[in-house]
């Protein structure tokens, strides 16, 4: 397995939270759940749900979210505008609910 450097995102405290704060060195579908909590606390705080957006707001490179955020979007995350739903347990850091686009985003759900 191929590792790469992921840089810091503003979200990293309740990435760690949520994911464990040694999330980075994780199997990659572990990291892809990581990716979808930041692009979940992303969308929550408005950043429109587009991959350039979100890669900038966040720091991470386009390739690093594209499988995550594909899965988000299969599973109908913004399409149905759960994130809008929920918004303040997002980006009140509520594990529970971050758990589930952890686990959409890793393809676990």
């Amino acid at each position: 397995m191929k590792q790469r450097k992921i840089p810091e995102t503003p979200y990293d405290e309740v990435i760690g939270d949520v994911c464990g704060h040694g999330w980075r060195q994780s199997p990659e579908s572990d990291i892809d759940g990581a990716m979808g909590v930041a692009i979940a606390l992303a969308v929550a705080h408005g950043v429109k749900a587009d991959l350039v957006d979100l890669s900038d707001h966040l720091n991470i490179a386009f390739t690093l979210l594209k499988r995550p955020f594909e899965r988000m979007s299969l599973a109908g995350v913004f399409k149905n505008g759960m994130i809008e739903q929920e918004k303040d347990e997002v980006k009140g850091g509520d594990e529970k609910t971050l758990c589930y686009y952890a686990a959409y985003a890793s393809g676990h759900m």
